[in-house]
């Protein structure tokens, strides 16, 4: 059985991914890509150390193994660093309503990473579903529409 309160957890990080990159285009009028990625990931790491902190979660994370913590330092080093920097210098340069979309698609790689490197099973509802990907992103960031012409 499904665990409702996971719907709760998935709005959330629905309206707070949604509404982040609103407050990133603002500040990114301020500060250089870098700048905003330091102040993003200091605030980012108070916050999540004082998580830690107060929840006792502390012997959780020495109880990692090396193994784990090297691939948990990986994925912050793809995603947290050098994922959000390419992202911030697009959006930077893009209007934030296409920068989205487009930098949203992550899933299609995982995607197809997943098939050639994990060995995940490639269906018709996965093709499918990466067709659509593919089709949004085209829609969002180069299609003219008919009643579009001369916008």
């Amino acid at each position: 059985m499904v665990d409702k309160s996971a719907y709760l957890y998935l709005l959330a990080s629905l309206l707070l991914w949604g509404s982040a990159p609103l407050v990133e285009k603002l500040a990114l009028g301020e500060a250089d890509p870098v700048t905003g990625l330091f102040v993003r990931t200091v605030a980012g790491g108070i916050a999540i150390s004082a998580t830690v902190a107060l929840t006792g979660g502390l012997k959780a994370v020495t109880s990692v193994s090396l193994k784990g913590l090297g691939l948990w330092a990986t994925s912050g080093i793809l995603a947290s660093y050098l994922g959000m920097l390419a992202y911030f210098e697009a959006l930077k340069r893009l209007p934030v309503g296409k920068a989205v979309p487009i930098s949203s698609c992550y899933p299609l790689v995982t995607a197809l990473l997943a098939i050639v490197l994990l060995g995940e099973a490639l269906s018709w509802k996965r093709i499918a579903g990466t067709a659509l990907i593919v089709f949004g992103v085209w829609l969002v960031s180069e299609a003219r529409l008919p009643w579009e012409v001369g916008m």
